[in-house]
């Protein structure tokens, strides 16, 4: 195999899964403005938007979890792994790859983090149009920012590649 051959096809692999995760990000995002633009929503609504928030949030996460996996070469582990995932994508890595979590993005994604987490544990719960409400302007704030970092690292792997290949 010629040199490189290894980073490229992770690079590749890279390209293609996170294009797909960035575009689902986009999908649920809209659906969330769109419900957003006509609140307050119906009771089905507001589970809808509950359901959208943690698919957002999961596809995200799996989305950094690649990025971690193939770029760093390194993904967190423990207990704390999810928020220590947001933290090590803050971090810009000179000659590797630009951060790619905004730093005025952290609160908010804590919240959503926070969020998945009951979202996932509540089994019989009557969602609070007003707490969904809340988090879906958070998702709605972050979106772009993050998608900007994200959009800056497929730039970059896609630049790395062509250097690799010659």
């Amino acid at each position: 195999m010629p040199p490189g051959t290894d980073a490229r096809v992770r690079l590749a692999r890279l390209d293609a899964e996170l294009s797909h995760d960035v575009d689902s990000l986009d999908r649920l995002a809209a659906e969330l403005a769109e419900l957003h633009a006509r609140w307050p929503p119906s009771r089905a609504e507001v589970v809808m938007a509950a359901t959208w928030l943690h698919a957002w949030y999961t596809g995200l996460e799996t989305g950094l979890e690649r990025i971690a996996r193939l770029v760093d070469e390194t993904v967190p582990g423990g207990a704390s792994w999810h928020a220590e995932l947001v933290a090590q994508l803050r971090v810009d890595v000179p000659g590797v790859r630009p951060a790619v979590i905004p730093a005025d993005a952290a609160v908010d994604l804590t919240e959503l983090r926070k969020f998945r987490h009951f979202f996932r544990n509540a089994y019989l719960v009557d969602f609070d149009p007003v707490r969904i409400q809340a988090m879906v302007s958070r998702l709605l704030r972050c979106h772009g920012p993050i998608r900007e970092g994200l959009d800056a690292l497929l730039i970059h792997a896609r630049a790395v590649a062509v250097t690799l290949a010659g």
